[in-house]
């Protein structure tokens, strides 16, 4: 057993990009062990009446520098509640909740150095041969498409700048394609954001959802009259992304949670319609 283990150790993996702060044990605990027990001192295990020698102990971990972000450690431990990094390792049932035979969970640790505290990452099933390595989760590229920003739109109006009470001004965005090539824990990520809705704030208090950007004149795809006059209204176009990812050319899977930019706002003056005379 201690050889089933054994080779389940060590990483080495690079992080072009600083992650942002890891959730921490408390916040997202590995699930509660069923059965099982451990020695501290002799760090073996026992399950349902079978001994058990983890084999790994205080596992090897490496430090991944990155020019321009923090030192990231990483640790991996049996998926077993009580488990942490350093510490001496239980084994419980929760660690074999793997589909594969032989296969093994484990619990994938971060840290940002010199913090000292852990922070979850995910979980990962292993077998004897595989070496440890972190799972690119949908959570953490959400992290880092946040931590990069997606594009904020400006609102375009039609008329520009100004406009006249009660009559029906035209608005719009032009959409930005996001595609970027991120590194996350030692693997090439492909990341799309491709706009779902547009939430429109006309700056009276006056608000609308779309599923398009509109257009300019002569579309009326989205418009807006303003009922006083006199006034200096500011609005603004805030847009909601779908996000996709793709680990190492594989296939593409979509992220749940969406992500909205914030456009800053425009000054739209409203003025009031002088009457003219005209006479042959």
């Amino acid at each position: 057993m201690t050889s089933l283990l054994g080779a389940v150790v060590g990483c080495l993996l690079f992080m072009s990009a600083a992650l942002p702060a890891f959730a921490s044990r408390d916040d997202n605990p590995a699930p509660e062990p069923v059965e099982g027990s451990a020695d501290p001192e002799t760090e073996t295990a026992v399950l349902v009446g079978e001994e058990w020698d983890p084999g790994v102990g205080d596992l090897p971990t490496v430090n991944t520098v990155d020019g321009e972000g923090p030192s990231i450690e990483y640790a991996f431990t049996l998926n077993c509640v009580q488990n942490y990094p350093g510490q001496p390792e239980a084994f419980c049932a929760s660690a074999r909740t793997c589909d594969l035979p032989r296969q093994l969970r484990y619990t994938v640790w971060a840290r940002r150095l010199p913090e000292t505290a852990w922070g979850l990452i995910g979980t990962t099933c292993l077998g004897p041969e595989e070496a440890p390595r972190p799972v690119v989760t949908p959570d953490l590229v959400l992290r880092e498409v946040r931590r990069i920003g997606l594009p904020a739109l400006q609102i375009q109006v039609q008329p520009a700048g100004a406009t006249l009470v009660n009559f029906d001004t035209i608005f719009y965005a032009e959409p930005e394609p996001f595609a970027r090539t991120v590194q996350l824990l030692g693997y090439s990520v492909d990341v799309e954001a491709t706009p779902a809705t547009y939430g429109w704030s006309f700056g009276d208090g006056a608000t609308a959802t779309t599923d398009g950007p509109g257009a300019p004149y002569p579309s009326k795809d989205v418009m807006h009259a303003y009922a006083s006059a006199d006034v200096v209204e500011r609005p603004s176009v805030d847009v909601t992304y779908e996000i996709r990812f793709s680990v190492d050319g594989g296939e593409w899977q979509s992220i749940d949670e969406t992500v909205t930019a914030a456009g800053p706002s425009v000054g739209v003056e409203v003025k009031e319609a002088a009457p003219a005379l005209s006479g042959n």
